[in-house]
């Protein structure tokens, strides 16, 4: 029963959204504007461009320069655009507009100011006073046949990574339960050896180093039997927190934060929501729980509000993704 309320609230947060965005478009583009799939909206989707008109999906400061404007259009090279990133909820997108922006504009000192749920400011400038950010960032130290990315890697006083949800069901779980059951790779969500196999977890056994790496960071015994795998859920969150505290030489990292920015109005990262659960899950069974931080688009935007040169790109959010609105205004809650 619960979580079929569970399911409902999320899709009516979908549902607003998608709304916003319908509307975002009547109120920014033509209603012919041959940069759409559509012109109308069919069912319950969000305005999608043509792949040929993708970058118009990133809200562009008309101030910028046409050498500032090519950079953050390049700052994700096409290659590594997810599958949606044409589509007005793609959050990759929301993330290369508002951190490319500032790397372009020279004001990535305004993230100093940005806290998290426990009062940190990880975004903190080197000694000089520099710091250097780039977008999906591919990790090559885990082992992974697929390497992870981080959606945003900041280097300044300490490495942080930023992991950014906007729409989104959760963290991002492991796939191999989610596989056929006769295919080898398939786990059923416990940490036991299975289908003969000689390790314990599906990806150790093809080389992937997250059990080797994960007792140096967590509460975790790699050695025993787990009846259901701690890394299941979490499994975004767990990857990121190893590829960022720790160095390729497995070195643990004082300082380095994963921060996971995400919608406060999602549903499923309020109190008892899937993405919550994971990332207090996570916090738990971290040696040093500040490791991994919390803080929301909705205070990122507030603080692009506070100086003149980023104004412009707040008000755009706010039209487009409705990020000013109270956390109740949309999509209802936990």
């Amino acid at each position: 029963m619960q979580a079929q309320k569970d399911k409902d609230t999320i899709q009516r947060f979908k549902e607003d959204m998608i709304r916003r965005f319908w509307r975002f478009k009547k109120l920014r583009f033509p209603a012919d504007d041959p940069c759409f799939e559509e012109a109308r909206p069919r069912g319950l989707r969000p305005p999608v461009f043509h792949e040929a008109d993708a970058e118009s999906n990133l809200l562009i400061d008309p101030v910028l320069t046409e050498v500032e404007r090519l950079r953050l259009i390049g700052m994700i090279p096409v290659l590594k655009r997810h599958q949606w990133f044409r589509s007005m909820s793609s959050s990759q997108a929301l993330t290369q507009t508002v951190f490319g922006s500032l790397a372009v504009m020279g004001r990535l000192g305004l993230l100093a100011g940005l806290e998290t749920e426990d009062g940190e400011r990880p975004f903190q400038p080197d000694a000089h006073g520099a710091a250097h950010l780039a977008l999906e960032v591919e990790v090559d130290c885990l082992g992974e046949p697929r390497p992870t990315s981080k959606d945003v890697a900041y280097r300044g006083l300490n490495p942080v990574t930023a992991e950014c949800k906007l729409t989104e069901e959760g963290v991002g779980a492991c796939s191999r339960p989610t596989l056929n059951q006769n295919d080898f790779r398939y786990c059923d969500g416990s940490y036991t050896r299975q289908k003969r196999r000689q390790e314990r977890c599906s990806l150790t056994e093809i080389g992937v180093q997250y059990w080797l790496l994960v007792p140096r960071l967590f509460r975790i015994d790699a050695g025993i039997d787990h009846s259901i795998c701690p890394l299941n859920r979490s499994y975004q969150l767990v990857r990121n927190v190893l590829a960022t505290c720790l160095s390729p030489s497995g070195k643990i990292l004082a300082g380095a934060r994963v921060v996971l920015l995400h919608d406060e109005r999602n549903p499923a990262f309020r109190p008892a929501g899937d993405g919550w659960r994971a990332y207090q899950q996570v916090r738990s069974m971290l040696l040093d729980p500040r490791m991994l931080q919390r803080t929301s688009w909705q205070r990122l935007a507030q603080l692009l509000r506070s100086e003149e040169r980023t104004t412009w790109l707040a008000d755009a959010l706010g039209a487009k993704y409705g990020f000013f609105e109270s956390a109740s205004g949309i999509g209802g809650g936990h």
